[in-house]
């Protein structure tokens, strides 16, 4: 479900969010956190 509230684990619950994982996936620090408003769609 794409507008389900609850926590995404799935890649397919990230719609059109290729670049953006992708992105995350490369950082090197042993902690990351995705921080924000949900469904903004802001990275910097």
């Amino acid at each position: 479900m794409l507008f389900d509230p609850a926590p995404k684990i799935r890649r397919e619950d990230f719609f059109d969010r290729e670049k953006e994982i992708e992105r995350v996936k490369s950082l090197l620090s042993p902690i990351t956190l995705v921080l924000g408003l949900r469904r903004t769609g802001n990275l910097l």
